[in-house]
């Protein structure tokens, strides 16, 4: 009955619109959807929350241009993506799906991951799961999620995990035409003066049956997750983007002991908040470039 009241009232807002161009393929268990462009050696783009594969369409012909095979999956649980039956959403989980991606696509060549918020948990779940999998691990507003230790105002900087991990979370996220992204965006990317426009993929994608819920399952199973298993150094040379007005600051977020990054680590700071690919497209794209030719 909850599930049926949740998709009345996702509904009521606006009507969800089919995606064109999509792929589909069986990963981990579930029919994921992508977009693919381009050939050449293969950058997965990992999109977060509350994002689509659409919040790489400024970085997507950069890459192609350049001579890159550019997936963009769709995560477990976005429309066009199935969902899982539970909240099966952990960051494991998360990095099994990214390796089966790349078990799928039979890549030729330097791999490179890039990953955004959970989709940066993702990569780095990943690169730790199987490191032999992946030559180059980029991610963007999301630190090595083993080695944070969250203090003081961290606390109340996150507070969204557990606002929207509650059970009427769904409802009030999407309450005058999903304003609930707006919301989000603003907090974590203050001076990005973002469009209508600029949030209508992720509105569309929220707007599917039983879309918001089954987005907001990352926060229900982060409630209860356990990353000790993520404390681990990663084997992978690691390059991760952060925004200079986003909630997680640098250097504090990403300062991390020696040891947590076998291979090389580099923090690179652009202008912008927790969405600084969207609201600096040029500069991060030309700094994305740069490390894929050292990778390649």
């Amino acid at each position: 009955m909850f599930l049926l009241l949740l998709a009345c009232t996702e509904s009521a807002a606006r009507e969800h619109v089919p995606e064109e161009g999509v792929h589909f393929a069986q990963i981990n268990g579930l029919e994921l959807a992508y977009f693919e462009e381009g050939e050449g050696p293969l950058v997965l783009l990992v999109h977060g929350f509350p994002d689509t594969p659409h919040t790489w369409d400024l970085l997507t012909p950069v890459l192609v241009d350049a001579g890159y095979r550019v997936v963009r999956p769709w995560l477990r649980g976005y429309a066009p993506s199935a969902a899982p039956s539970t909240d099966d959403y952990e960051s494991q989980v998360l990095g099994q799906d990214v390796l089966a991606w790349l078990e799928y696509l039979e890549p030729e060549g330097a791999v490179t991951v890039l990953g955004h918020d959970w989709g940066a948990s993702a990569a780095y779940s990943a690169a730790l799961q199987d490191p032999g999998a992946i030559d180059a691990l980029i991610t963007s507003s999301i630190p090595h999620p083993g080695y944070f230790v969250p203090k003081g105002m961290d606390f109340w900087n996150g507070r969204h995990f557990v606002g929207l991990s509650q059970k009427r979370a769904p409802q009030r996220f999407v309450r005058n035409d999903y304003a609930g992204v707006d919301k989000f965006v603003s907090r974590w990317s203050p001076e990005w003066a973002f469009s209508a426009e600029d949030m209508e993929a992720s509105k569309n994608a929220m707007a599917a049956p039983e879309g918001v819920y089954n987005a907001l399952g990352y926060y229900r199973a982060a409630a209860g997750g356990d990353l000790a298993w993520m404390h681990a150094p990663v084997q992978v040379p690691t390059w991760t983007f952060a925004g200079d007005s986003d909630l997680l600051p640098v250097p504090t977020f990403y300062a991390m002991p020696e040891e947590a990054f076998a291979a090389g680590y580099e923090v690179i700071e652009l202008e912008g908040g927790h969405f600084m690919h969207q609201e600096s497209p040029e500069a991060f794209a030309a700094a994305v470039l740069e490390i894929l030719e050292q990778v390649n």
